[in-house]
């Protein structure tokens, strides 16, 4: 039974610490290029993306470039036939618990894009956009359209270490849910 325990530590702890080296949310900084994937503005997270920054001689900071990121639309819109179409909250039985949200959208560009969230009080706020450069931010129709397809993005909420209790998700403003963690989320013992 502990040697059931000791790996399931053992294997929380190597995911930590692959997602903490290998994660592209993480900022970067090459040939004096600062790269940040998302800045945050206070009416919606992750709104700017791609945000490059170049430190100059003086040692002050420079914005050469960002994106204004899009939200994808929250129902399926009649005349183009794209959006976001449901989202299912899928949860795993062993602890500590995962919970995750499968996210469905009908598109006509790309695909889904950029994943942003917070988490404040008992809440999972999170916003979903199009994946960049692909839809034109004046007419928000694609730039490169190609046929209409179901996308699928599987985001997981960070519920690890969160005490026993009702947590609600939202969506892009629109998709909302609960969930109830019935004990401590976390691995007794350790």
């Amino acid at each position: 039974m502990k040697i059931h325990k000791l790996f399931y530590a053992a294997f929380i702890q190597l995911l930590m610490v692959g997602t903490a080296f290998a994660s592209p949310e993480n900022p970067s900084f090459k040939n004096n290029i600062l790269t940040i994937n998302a800045v945050d503005a206070d009416s919606q997270l992750g709104k700017y993306q791609d945000v490059m920054f170049q430190l100059t001689e003086q040692g002050e900071w420079k914005l050469l470039d960002y994106r204004v990121g899009n939200l994808i639309p929250n129902q399926v819109d009649d005349f183009f036939g794209i959006g976001l179409d449901a989202v299912e909250l899928i949860t795993t039985d062993a602890y500590p618990i995962q919970v995750f949200l499968k996210v469905s959208a009908t598109l006509a560009c790309d695909g889904i894009g950029q994943i942003s969230q917070k988490f404040v009080g008992n809440a999972f706020e999170v916003f979903v956009y199009y994946e960049k450069d692909n839809i034109d931010s004046n007419s928000m129709s694609c730039i490169a359209p190609q046929s209409t397809g179901n996308h699928v993005k599987i985001i997981e909420l960070p519920v690890y270490g969160l005490p026993a209790g009702e947590y609600t998700y939202n969506v892009n403003g629109d998709f909302s849910g609960s969930f109830n963690l019935t004990s401590d989320n976390e691995l007794i013992g350790y």
